[in-house]
């Protein structure tokens, strides 16, 4: 009976030492499946690293184009009020050209006259009322001529004014694009810096699993040494 009893006994140190061989073995499964999904983590974690990084490659760009946009539109702006400040002067000297013909309409229309009362009393030839009568209708030419450029250079002030308006809103937008880029860049950057911590987070959960995987290891190898 004693001798059943020990093998008994022994046999059942064996099964023990089977299933602690089990369990060592399960461990070290669950430790290096722990190995691979926290170097998969370490690897998600890069590529969001990268992708966070041309983000901001791409935030940059936009910013500079921009920018760009900005210096166009200002450029635009400049030479649209140089275009009204021209097209102002022009309406200035139209104006001054209309006055001008004017009195000499004027003054051609007095000539006519005298010229007349002279021609009658036989004091000069009906030649010099001709020439006056000429005289008055290219003032009165001059006149209208000078009044068309007044009534044009009015329609180009108007059609300045409003490329300038145009000009003050593209600048703007382009402001607004640019903020709305530089606010990109900065959320693009917040990015990158939490993948950075989201690598160095996983990297820290492969050190561990790695140790843990050792640790189970050498435990299973003292187990089978036992």
């Amino acid at each position: 009976p004693s001798t059943r009893a020990a093998v008994r006994a022994a046999q059942a140190q064996e099964a023990s030492a089977q299933r602690q061989v089990g369990v060592g073995k399960a461990q070290i499964a669950a430790a290096e499946a722990a190995v691979v999904a926290a170097k998969e983590g370490v690897t998600n974690a890069n590529n969001n690293v990268h992708a966070a990084e041309a983000g901001v490659d791409a935030a940059k760009e936009a910013v500079a184009e921009a920018e760009q946009g900005i210096t166009v539109a200002r450029q635009s702006a400049v030479g649209a009020q140089a275009q009204v400040k021209a097209a102002r002067s022009a309406v200035q000297v139209a104006a001054a050209d209309i006055t001008s013909a004017q009195a000499r309409a004027k003054q051609a229309t007095t000539d006519i006259e005298r010229a007349r009362q002279l021609f009658a009393g036989g004091a000069v030839a009906h030649s010099q009322v001709e020439a006056a009568q000429e005289a008055a209708t290219t003032a009165q030419a001059q006149v209208a001529a000078a009044q068309q450029r007044k009534v044009a250079a009015t329609a180009d002030v108007a059609r300045a004014e409003a490329a300038a308006t145009t000009a003050q809103a593209n600048i703007a937008q382009a402001v607004t694009r640019r903020n709305q880029a530089q606010a990109a860049l900065a959320r693009a950057q917040i990015d990158v810096k939490n993948a950075q911590e989201a690598v160095r987070v996983a990297q820290a959960k492969v050190n561990q699993s790695q140790a843990d995987l050792q640790r189970t290891k050498e435990q299973y190898g003292a187990l089978q040494a036992d």
